[in-house]
């Protein structure tokens, strides 16, 4: 479990103080009265309900991943009292007086996406499009409510490290099927990396340990490949007068399971399983920085995606190319402007993050649509 997160020990009431630091991460020009509202509201429940606790624990977590990511405090304040709607303990009209309509109708939205969870269970391939579409119309409308319901999948996912193998099991493949990919859709990579992980250790828990394990045994010889290949780029992007920040990492166990599936290969024959990023000011940088990559090793030419001249869907953008690396090794490399960094690692939220983007927010709406 993320050692950041805030752990509410015993059943007595906690100090406000202490209930509002735990979900009070910084955020640039938000109002956090609908915050403060919301931690009240959900102590005076806690009070009178022990079961509440659990709620108010789970509440705190997700409040501070979207903290994390930079969500308002009416967003954070919709995590925090989420559970307590699902569980009949509080209710839209109490949210709206005690708290205010804004919160109350995000509320609303993150209580009907829960109804994702059964579109695949229900019978009827006309029921299925029509329940669809009404989730894809509230999210474009605010997907704000998607993103409380994704932190809520994260916590849940932590929860269950525990539990019996069917609880598992459970939780896991509702989050490959509707969570994860929602995640991708929404380009939120911060919380995509950890419901794919999360799950398919609960899936396929033998694999997860196989590749995980195959990972760490090259750990030693990683480093010091990560190492020479960035001082290699800083080298020669500082002679080409590019500034750049640069970094090199592993890819995460679900990612490296997907390439073996898709070409067949066993964990030894995987050897792209690292990636490199390199950040720069602006996409004329961008362009200049992937000749020099080119320049230095062999580029797989059919490896190649330019998504700055054509984004994803989801707005984001990059340059993505593999090389033949030091030492005869295949590794792949992001290059992006920091703008672009910013988006790709938040993906929608970094829309909503200020109020003042609306047309952003509607171009991303139509175009999600």
């Amino acid at each position: 479990m993320n050692s950041d997160r805030i752990t509410l020990q015993g059943t007595a009431l906690p100090e406000p103080d202490d209930v509002l630091d735990a979900v009070q991460a910084p955020v640039r020009g938000a109002d956090l009265s609908s915050l403060e509202r919301a931690r009240l509201l959900v102590a005076g429940k806690f009070s009178e309900d022990e079961r509440a606790h659990d709620f108010m624990d789970r509440g705190t977590e997700a409040a501070e991943l979207l903290g994390k990511l930079g969500m308002d405090a009416e967003t954070r304040a919709v995590a925090l009292v989420l559970l307590l709607v699902d569980e009949g303990a509080l209710d839209p009209a109490t949210i709206e007086k005690e708290i205010g309509i804004e919160v109350a109708r995000l509320t609303q939205g993150a209580v009907r996406l829960a109804s994702l969870k059964d579109l695949r269970k229900t019978a009827t391939e006309t029921l299925q499009a029509n329940r669809l579409r009404q989730m894809l119309l509230t999210i474009a409308e605010d997907p704000r409510v998607v993103l409380v319901s994704l932190a809520h999948q994260v916590c849940a996912l932590r929860a269950v490290t525990n539990a019996v193998e069917q609880t598992r099991r459970a939780v896991g493949q509702e989050t490959l099927e509707v969570f994860a990919p929602l995640a991708n859709r929404l380009g939120v990579w911060q919380l995509k990396q950890e419901l794919e992980d999360l799950a398919f250790q609960y899936l396929e828990p033998d694999t997860y340990q196989c590749i995980s394990e195959g990972l760490d045994q090259r750990h030693t010889d990683r480093e010091r490949y990560i190492a020479q290949v960035v001082a290699r780029l800083r080298e020669e992007l500082n002679r080409a007068g590019i500034s750049a920040e640069i970094s090199g990492r592993p890819k995460h166990v679900y990612s490296v399971w997907n390439k073996m599936r898709e070409k067949g290969l066993d964990l030894s024959k995987v050897f792209d399983v690292l990636g490199f990023r390199i950040l720069v000011n602006d996409v004329s940088h961008c362009y200049a920085a992937l000749s020099v990559v080119h320049g230095l090793w062999e580029p797989i030419m059919d490896a190649f995606d330019d998504y700055i001249a054509k984004p994803k869907p989801n707005g984001y953008q990059s340059l993505h190319s593999a090389v033949i690396g030091p030492e005869g090794v295949t590794i792949e490399v992001q290059i992006r402007s920091f703008a672009m960094h910013l988006h790709a690692e938040l993906g929608v939220a970094a829309h909503w993050q200020y109020k003042e983007g609306l047309q952003r927010r509607i171009a991303w709406s139509r175009g999600f649509l």
